[in-house]
C-alpha cells in the first residue's frame, strides 16, 4: 500500500498561514476546520459587537502551531466578505451576535516583527486608505505622537463608514509578542501605552465599531521579565485592557484537525490495520488521555 493512497495533505496544510500575504488570496482558507473550540472564541468576539457586549479589546494566547494564524484570517474574512463560505464559522459569528446582522467590517492586518509598533501600524492603516480610494495619512513615523497613529486609525474609520461597504474595521495584529520584545528592550517609548489607547478606542466605539485583536504566544508578562517592577505593573495594566482567549483546543478537536491535515483516507488501510487502530483509540479513550468528556465513538466518526 503506497503512502500516496493513505495521505493527501491539501496544499494549505503545507505551509504556515501568512495574514498580509494570504488575505484575499484564492484558496488560502480551502479546507478550514472550524472546530468547537475555534467557533466558541469567534461567538465570543463577534458577541463584543452588540449593543449590550462588554468589549471589542481580545488577546488571543496559544503556543506555536495552534492556528492563532489561520483562525485570524478566517476571521477576516467571515466578516469582510459576506460569501456563504465557511457556514460552521458563520453560525458561530451569527450566534454571538445574537442573531443579528453582522457588520462588514474593513480588515487591517499587521504582522508584527522586531521594531516600533507605531510604524508598522501606521503602514498598515496607510495602505486601508489606499485601498478605500483616499490619500495616505502624513505622519511622522520617528517624531509622531500616539495620537498621530490614532488619529489616522480614526481617519481609516470614517473613510470605511463614508465608503458604505464598511460598517467598522477589524484591526489584527498577529505575533504581536514581536513588538513587545522590542517594547522591552526600548521602554523608553510609548508602544504598550499605543496599545492601551488601542483596546479603549475599540471599547468605546458605537455604530462604527472598531474590534482589535492581539495574537501572542505567552502572556504579556513574559515579555516584561527583564523591566522593573513599576513597569511590569504598567504592563500588566494595558493587558487588563485586552479581553483574554486562551487558544488551547482540546486534544480530541487536535486531532481531528491533525487527521484532516494529513489527507487520511480511512478506506485505503487493510481491515486489520483499520481495527487495530480502533482499538488503541478506545483503549486511549479509556486511559483517560483525551479528558473525561471523550467519545471513542465520536472520535472514529472524525
Amino acid at each position: 500500500m503506497s503512502a500516496a493512497r493513505l495521505l493527501a495533505p491539501p496544499a494549505r496544510f503545507l505551509r504556515t498561514a501568512h495574514l498580509e500575504r494570504d488575505a484575499g488570496r484564492a484558496g488560502a482558507l480551502d479546507g478550514y476546520v472550524a472546530t468547537p473550540h475555534v467557533r466558541d472564541v469567534a461567538a465570543r468576539v463577534a458577541a463584543g459587537l452588540r449593543p449590550d457586549g462588554s468589549g471589542r479589546a481580545w488577546r488571543i494566547t496559544g503556543d506555536y502551531g495552534t492556528g492563532k494564524s489561520s483562525f485570524a484570517l478566517a476571521l477576516a474574512h467571515v466578516f469582510s466578505d459576506p460569501g456563504g463560505d465557511l457556514p460552521d464559522l458563520r453560525a458561530a459569528i451569527a450566534d454571538g451576535l445574537g442573531g443579528a446582522p453582522a457588520p462588514r467590517l474593513l480588515p487591517v492586518l499587521l504582522t508584527g516583527s522586531r521594531e516600533g509598533m507605531a510604524p508598522a501600524l501606521a503602514g498598515a492603516l496607510n495602505s486601508a486608505l489606499a485601498r478605500l480610494g483616499e490619500a495616505s495619512g502624513e505622519l511622522d513615523l520617528f517624531g509622531g505622537t500616539d495620537g498621530d497613529v490614532l488619529g489616522l486609525l480614526d481617519r481609516v474609520i470614517a473613510a470605511a463608514v463614508a465608503h458604505e461597504s464598511w460598517d467598522g474595521v477589524l484591526l489584527v495584529i498577529d505575533e504581536l509578542g514581536q513588538f513587545l520584545e522590542h517594547a522591552a528592550l526600548h521602554p523608553d517609548r510609548v508602544d504598550v501605552h499605543l496599545l492601551q489607547q488601542l483596546a479603549e478606542a475599540a471599547d468605546r466605539s458605537g455604530g462604527a465599531p472598531l474590534v482589535v485583536v492581539g495574537m501572542l504566544h505567552q502572556g504579556f508578562g513574559a515579555y516584561a521579565e527583564a523591566l522593573t517592577r513599576s513597569a511590569q505593573q504598567e504592563w500588566e495594566k494595558v493587558a487588563g485592557r485586552f479581553a483574554e482567549v486562551l487558544f488551547d483546543q482540546p486534544l480530541e478537536q487536535v486531532a481531528d484537525l491533525a487527521a484532516r491535515a494529513l489527507g487520511t483516507n480511512p478506506d485505503a488501510l487493510p481491515g486489520a490495520t483499520a481495527e487495530a487502530a480502533r482499538e488503541a483509540m478506545r483503549a486511549a479513550v479509556a486511559a483517560g488521555w483525551y479528558g473525561p468528556g471523550a467519545s471513542a465513538d465520536a472520535l472514529e466518526a472524525t
